[in-house]
């Protein structure tokens, strides 16, 4: 099921590994409000390395997968590096959006339930 984001090398397991903890914990009560599959293309990762998390909010109590073919609500596109500055609140999502440093396909109001799983700004993940 889930392909341990740890042992990727990418900046972003982190954010990937705390998705997947709240799916542990809540995971029912996140599938009940979002019902999204969520593809995360990351660039720029460990020597230049591109990578692919799905996160399934739509089926059981959900789960985040590294390398999965599943098809996607909605895909995300971000650099590794800043989809930490996210994650850390020192990139809002809206600035990355309407700079091009995060790009959407698919449905923007299932972009727009990402909000709800994705982990609170933190000092340090």
């Amino acid at each position: 099921m889930y392909h341990t984001a740890s042992s990727t090398g990418f900046k972003c397991d982190a954010v990937f590994d705390e998705i997947e903890r709240n799916l542990e914990k809540d995971g029912a009560k996140y599938v009940s409000k979002v019902k999204s599959v969520f593809a995360f293309d990351i660039l720029d990762g460990p020597g230049g390395k591109k990578g692919k998390w799905i996160v399934d909010v739509k089926n059981g109590n959900g789960s985040v997968e590294y390398g999965s073919k599943k098809k996607a609500d909605c895909t995300i596109t971000v650099k590794d590096g800043d989809l930490i500055d996210l994650a850390l609140g020192k990139l809002q999502p809206q600035s990355a959006f309407f700079s091009g440093k995060l790009k959407i396909a698919g449905n923007m109001a299932t972009a727009m339930k990402l909000q709800q799983i994705l982990p609170k700004p933190k000092a340090k993940l």
